[in-house]
């Protein structure tokens, strides 16, 4: 009896052999050999594009991690998940650092994600006529045509609503006073109060102020993104961000999260927009392609190839908090990241 199952395990063992050899029975797949990560993203926006980019061409698989991409519908909750342990990474805005630090606990960035501000002004197609926008219109007087105008932002305390602040300070008007500033939401519903002549502005990221361009409602303001505002040239927008305790714990994880995202970063800088317009389709599958094109050369130009964050980036994030009202001190940049994790040159 013995004899004969020995005989039998050995008869199968030999199947499983041949198969293999034949490739009809595949072992399991290398993903399962991944190790896994947990990263949460405030919202789906191109302000994240690196992300995207390591997602589509798998370069977290090379690395041998597999990130789960936790969207926590705004920024704040990605940081609670952060520091609570229920995420080992984070991709967000500097700003939430520097608030963090204010508040005693600590978050450092250690990969440049988006190094400009790509927070553009869009006014109202017909309060732009009023105004006599044109396209040799400088900076200052832009600026000085926001009296008495209502400017719409996502929120209070969202980057969107700092930047319409910093612009109405700027020009050194007060907010609440000689300009309103109100809080509309983001997308579909901040381009419904434009049209419908609720705000005479807004200030958002791409795609939306590309979207209310391509649709005649907005012509562009201030172009942030392109260099408009000399001082915010450099400005690091979002960051690739961990605890010091997890960066002490496991640095080699966070070695391979900066290599996946900076090849990223020198992969979009080296591509053409309509090749990564390709690869991006994929997250932003209801974005009309014309909107989405515009969008990525927009955002392209904010793309640091060697994800180095530098003094100037930092310091004019703080910046446009201090003209908000929402910065107790100014922080030393190395306290809020560092370069360490970088790939060597």
């Amino acid at each position: 009896m013995r004899h004969k199952q020995h005989s039998i395990l050995a008869t199968a063992l030999l199947a499983v052999v041949a198969l293999l050899g034949a490739g009809l029975l595949a072992p399991e797949p290398a993903s399962a050999q991944l190790q896994k990560i947990r990263m949460t993203q405030p919202v789906e926006s191109l302000s994240f594009f690196s992300v995207y980019v390591a997602r589509a061409n798998g370069y977290f698989a090379d690395e041998g991690v597999a990130v789960d991409v936790i969207m926590t519908g705004g920024g704040g909750p990605d940081i609670h998940a952060l520091l609570a342990g229920d995420a080992g990474f984070t991709a967000t805005a500097t700003g939430q650092l520097v608030k963090l630090h204010q508040e005693g606990k600590k978050v450092i960035g250690v990969q440049n994600v988006l190094g400009k501000n790509i927070m553009t002004a869009v006014m109202r197609t017909d309060v732009a006529k009023a105004k006599g926008l044109s396209p040799t219109t400088s900076l200052q007087e832009k600026l000085a045509m926001l009296k008495g105008l209502t400017i719409g932002g996502t929120r209070p305390g969202a980057l969107s609503h700092d930047m319409a602040t910093y612009f109405v300070r700027r020009a050194g008007l007060v907010p609440g006073k000689d300009v309103q500033l109100i809080g509309t939401g983001t997308g579909a519903v901040i381009i419904a109060a434009l049209e419908q002549k609720k705000i005479d502005l807004f200030v958002m990221s791409t795609p939306v102020p590309e979207e209310a361009i391509q649709r005649g409602i907005g012509v562009m303001f201030i172009n942030t993104t392109a260099g408009e505002v000399p001082e915010l040239a450099e400005f690091l927008q979002q960051v690739l961000a961990v605890t010091p305790e997890y960066a002490r714990r496991q640095p080699d994880t966070v070695r391979k999260m900066v290599r996946a995202l900076t090849r990223a970063n020198q992969w979009i800088v080296d591509t053409q927009p309509e090749q990564i317009m390709k690869a991006m389709k994929v997250y932003f599958p209801r974005v009309q392609d014309p909107i989405l094109l515009a969008s990525i050369k927009n955002v392209r130009q904010g793309v640091i190839p060697d994800g180095r964050m530098t003094e100037r980036g930092v310091m004019a994030v703080q910046e446009v908090m201090e003209k908000a009202g929402l910065l107790k001190r100014r922080i030393p940049w190395t306290e809020i990241v560092t370069n360490e994790y970088l790939p060597k040159p």
